[in-house]
């Protein structure tokens, strides 16, 4: 009997680490939006640009430059609004990935982790008493 708990609980342990890895991304995912903040905020300054230069404003498309931006932001505070909006909008980005991931991953585990942990309770009572 020793060795089918064992084996049950090796079974058990993986599927528990997943569901265990996906609410802890969903509790600390602040921790990872930066790297989305970063391409969306990119993809913004591009698309301005883009416009700017669709509109004959501007003669060629450059990469911003960072004190450029700063320098700008200080005077128009609609384009800071924007670029706070741009965070914002992949802070939620990056929660609603962890809430999927984390449903998805409990309704891919939930079904074969709970039968074989009723299953070996129901074999160990019935073996132990």
């Amino acid at each position: 009997m020793y060795t089918i708990t064992l084996m049950v609980c090796l079974n058990l342990r993986g599927k528990l680490a997943h569901i265990e890895a996906a609410k802890i991304f969903c509790e600390q995912y602040k921790l990872y939006v930066e790297g989305p903040a970063l391409v969306t905020t990119c993809a913004f300054l591009y698309g301005r640009q883009y416009g700017m230069w669709e509109a004959g404003a501007i003669e060629r498309i450059d990469l911003p430059e960072l004190k450029n931006i700063k320098k700008e932001v200080k005077g128009r505070p609609d384009l800071k609004e924007h670029l706070e909006q741009a965070k914002v909008t992949s802070e939620v980005g990056v929660r609603r990935v962890a809430e999927t991931l984390k449903y998805a991953i409990g309704e891919a585990n939930a079904t074969e982790t709970l039968s074989q942990w009723e299953g070996s309770g129901g074999s160990a009572a019935t073996h132990w008493g």
